[in-house]
């Protein structure tokens, strides 16, 4: 996938904005298709946003919609339950 590509050649050249890193995790989770690698790749990506930046709701949410993405339902509800996401804004 040519965006995978281009927010890693981005990372590599050391660009850590945690938009790219976000979209990184994105990228791979939602093209990861049957490669249990590269979802597990996605899912790790996710969880070291979210523990570098426990109060960034975006990353949260965007990890419950790539799994919603690639019709992981269970995964996607329980990651709601676990970071706390009832849909309520403070």
């Amino acid at each position: 996938m040519a965006a995978l590509w281009a927010f890693d050649s981005a990372k590599e050249l050391g660009e850590r904005d945690t938009k790219v890193l976000l979209r990184i995790a994105a990228c791979l989770l939602r093209s990861s298709g049957k490669d249990q690698e590269e979802k597990s790749r996605g899912i790790d990506a996710y969880r070291s946003l979210i523990e570098e930046f426990p109060d960034w709701v975006g990353a949260k949410t965007s990890y419950v919609d790539s799994l919603i993405n690639v019709l992981e339902f269970d995964d996607a509800l329980r990651v709601l339950e676990e970071y706390g996401l009832d849909g309520s804004v403070d």
